[in-house]
């Protein structure tokens, strides 16, 4: 229902953001004269789903160490400038409209334009406490959650598409790295919210789990996030790969915004 009701019109903006994102970032990145792999890495990190997707892509790539904590580098610098601008930012320019259309607009751009999927969550929190809007932190979590899903469609397009990447001898992608396990996760438990609703609403088990239980495991989630983010690895890093990612950051972002304004 929340997918239907709060995802569907979000599909078709989740898929051209990915697509400008996959498309352009390597483009730029070979204008920039940057290693084909890196660029790859980058382009699915600020893409789909941050780390998890750059650690799925990188040993079918064969990416050496450093091109990872390049890529890694990219999504903590400008996934973190995301979870703190983008909320005072989509209320700013969907605030003063229809409640529930500015709602699944903020939510889109939140789900579309961070990075890590830890990043995501935060930011939908801190928008739901600050302006007590539950429809855009529902609509950024499913939207996120199909970005996510798309991993499995990315990874073989960048492989395929990746100048230099060697299938052999480190791999080739598996079905359990191209879909992440909290994507699995997401999905079984919302066929069995799903099943729950279609038999006369949840039971009070899966209330208290949804009300109760899951926001404390997101905010042991974003504490995870923060003692795993060192600005040592961004500091190291090169610049012109944190250019790279931050061009490609807001091009995801702005296609989210323009998306969203359009598609909702």
């Amino acid at each position: 229902k929340d997918v239907t009701g709060s995802g569907a019109a979000g599909l078709p903006v989740v898929a051209a953001a990915m697509g400008v994102g996959l498309v352009c970032v390597p483009q730029l990145g070979r204008a920039l004269r940057i290693p084909p792999r890196l660029a790859a890495l980058v382009a699915v990190g600020t893409s789909v789903c941050g780390v998890t997707a750059v650690m799925a892509l990188s040993p079918a790539i064969a990416a050496t160490e450093a091109e990872v904590a390049l890529a890694v580098a990219n999504v903590v610098l400008w996934g973190t400038v995301g979870m703190l601008a983008y909320p005072p930012l989509v209320r700013a320019i969907f605030g003063t409209e229809d409640e529930e259309k500015a709602s699944k607009r903020c939510g889109i751009v939140l789900g579309l334009g961070i990075h890590d999927t830890a990043q995501v969550m935060g930011a939908a929190l801190a928008y739901k406490q600050a302006y007590g809007d539950e429809t855009a932190m529902n609509t950024a979590v499913v939207t996120k959650m199909c970005r996510n899903a798309m991993l499995a469609g990315a990874l073989p397009f960048l492989v395929l598409t990746t100048k230099g990447a060697a299938m052999s001898g480190r791999g080739g992608i598996s079905i359990s790295k191209a879909v992440p396990p909290f994507v699995w996760a997401f999905l079984s438990l919302s066929a069995l919210r799903s099943a729950s609703d279609a038999m006369g609403g949840p039971g009070g088990l899966l209330t208290w789990l949804g009300g109760t239980v899951a926001p404390n495991f997101l905010g042991i989630s974003m504490a995870g996030l923060g003692l795993s983010t060192s600005m040592k690895v961004v500091r190291s890093a090169n610049p012109t790969s944190l250019l790279l990612g931050g061009i490609g950051a807001a091009l995801v972002g702005g296609t989210a915004l323009v998306g969203a304004s359009v598609a909702v």
